[in-house]
């Protein structure tokens, strides 16, 4: 993810060290060896101190988001990402 140079490598190392208060994760599904699917998501490092809400996405493009009440999902968000989650405007 970070050959590319896409993102900043304090980003593309967010899955063990946050950047910004939130932990960064991206997952990828293959289907004969191609990668068809994909879901990326943060999550606060410090539950109320850094931030609250957790937010992914997925290959549609849309950001949503999940109050994450009491703390409840922790980072790294790579499942669970659906309609269930409400749509950042």
């Amino acid at each position: 993810q970070a050959n590319a140079c896409l993102i900043d490598s304090a980003l593309s190392n967010a899955k063990a060290n946050a950047k910004s208060g939130y932990f960064y994760d991206l997952a990828a599904t293959a289907n004969n060896g191609i990668n068809t699917s994909y879901t990326v998501g943060s999550a606060p490092s410090g539950y109320n101190v850094t931030g609250v809400r957790a937010f992914c996405s997925v290959e549609d493009g849309v950001i949503r988001f999940n109050p994450n009440v009491g703390g409840a999902i922790a980072a790294p968000i790579t499942a669970g990402c659906d309609n269930t989650w409400t749509v950042l405007q």
